[in-house]
């Protein structure tokens, strides 16, 4: 992966995490940031098989992602099929993220740069473990009867726990990209 492409990642991730609305209205909807995503992974794909997987996760996420063109927000309650494909999406973005980062990290290894490499591998971990925090409430709050009352009272802090990941993500992100800007890309 090159600067450009992972800076373009970066930039399409933005997109895709949070919602640009002015008056209920989404002005660059999810599907925007996974479509430069999905074209910036086409080429990177070709350096590392984890890129390859990374966009048809991607691809899988673009589909996923339009309902966001019709509708104006998603309803997540247990009531309605959304909550599954809320879901599906969750898990999906996670295992993007994770292949993502691998890739990350198989890179900055190729290059020499083992401790920036060992540190990204840490990271995901780490990462992995905080993003499937939610998930594991809400699977319980879907199970155990009475436990989406539980759920919504945490939601405040569990939604304040994902955007610190992601920021977290986001400079870990960055970060790779000014090492790949001065060392430029590495083929397997």
């Amino acid at each position: 992966m090159t600067r450009h492409q992972c800076k373009w990642i970066l930039i399409g991730l933005l997109i895709a995490f949070f919602d640009f609305r002015f008056e209920n209205v989404n002005l660059v909807p999810d599907i925007a940031g996974w479509g430069i995503i999905i074209y910036q992974l086409s080429e990177a794909r070709n350096h590392y098989k984890t890129y390859s997987t990374a966009r048809i996760l991607a691809i899988l996420l673009f589909g996923l992602s339009i309902p966001d063109l019709f509708t104006v927000q998603w309803d997540y309650s247990l009531e309605h099929s959304n909550f599954l494909l809320g879901l599906i999406s969750s898990v999906s973005y996670l295992a993007f993220i994770l292949k993502l980062l691998e890739g990350m990290a198989l890179q900055l290894e190729k290059q020499s740069w083992l401790e920036k490499s060992k540190s990204m591998w840490k990271f995901r971990k780490v990462y992995g473990m905080f993003a499937l925090i939610p998930m594991g409430f809400i699977c319980l709050a879907a199970i155990i009867p009475g436990a989406w009352g539980l759920y919504m009272s945490f939601l405040p802090l569990i939604a304040i726990g994902i955007i610190v990941v992601q920021i977290f993500l986001f400079v870990r992100l960055y970060d790779t990209r000014t090492i790949i800007e001065e060392y430029g890309p590495t083929t397997s």
